[in-house]
């Protein structure tokens, strides 16, 4: 009977010498306010920044539900402004870089939506070039280049009068055209605006 004792009390001091030696772990599932620092790696489902409801609390509110009920998963809100590439972001969105976007903007989108470049390539918008001349008594000619094709935007002068202002193409350049008839010493402008 002695020794069968003596065999348990081994027995349970081994059993609990290796227990001790295994490696610890430990799981977290509720630490609030969450621990800060730096991590390796970071995945949720849904991320908010800032008071994005404005009401002077940073709380639940302030991220989208990752169960449909405010928003959708892998949603982010951020109540400041967002900077790629840079530390200091003075607008909503500050990229210090070129911005790339994978899906073609089309005509049908909302005004709101940004353009892309291949949209805008293609869809006639224009680079505008402006062009300005002034003189006071004089018949001159400026030639402005070639252009898809120019306008005149301004006649400056004392009323404007006896200011004469055209733009014109000649061969494959255009031309700002400015004579100044009358006799007061006054100067004389005209401007131009020129689309490619």
């Amino acid at each position: 009977m002695r020794n069968t004792l003596y065999i348990l009390g081994i027995s349970a001091l081994v059993a609990i010498f290796i227990g001790s030696a295994r490696a610890e772990q430990i799981t977290i599932t509720t630490y609030y306010p969450a621990p800060y620092g730096v991590y390796n790696q970071m995945v949720t489902r849904t991320l908010g920044v800032g008071d994005n409801d404005g009401d002077g609390d940073i709380d639940s509110n302030d991220a989208p539900d990752p169960d449909f009920i405010t928003g959708n998963p892998n949603d982010l809100w951020v109540a400041g402004n967002v900077g790629i590439g840079t530390i200091g972001p003075s607008q909503r969105l500050d990229v210090n870089g070129k911005i790339r976007m994978r899906i073609e903007t089309v005509a049908e989108d909302n005004d709101d939506i940004v353009a892309t470049k291949g949209y805008v390539d293609s869809s006639g918008c224009f680079t505008i070039t402006p062009y300005f001349d002034s003189c006071d008594k004089c018949d001159r000619t400026m030639n402005l280049g070639p252009h898809k094709f120019c306008v005149l935007s301004r006649v400056g002068g004392p009323g404007g009068f006896n200011t004469d202002c055209r733009v014109y193409k000649s061969g494959d350049d255009w031309h700002l055209h400015i004579q100044d008839g009358d006799n007061n010493s006054q100067t004389h402008s005209c401007r131009a605006l020129c689309f490619d």
